[in-house]
């Protein structure tokens, strides 16, 4: 039975793998975006703390929820 899964363990860390290859990228390239579009330093650093404190703020909330409903 460990055997059949194999295929499917392997998939699923491939796309995941190239999900976070995208993810990444895309976070790298904010930055560079908004100053293109002339944003000053200061509004892309407000928009990129934004963007990382409400990710942060539901990790807090989401890991919590899922641990007390079992719904993960």
């Amino acid at each position: 039975m460990a055997g059949a899964r194999a295929p499917v363990v392997l998939w699923c860390g491939t796309v995941s793998l190239f999900a976070d290859f995208v993810y990444e990228r895309a976070r790298s390239v904010t930055g560079l975006l908004l100053a293109s579009l002339g944003d000053s330093a200061l509004v892309v650093g407000v928009v990129t703390g934004a963007g990382e404190a409400a990710a942060l703020a539901l990790r807090l909330v989401s890991g919590p929820l899922a641990d007390r409903t079992r719904r993960f």
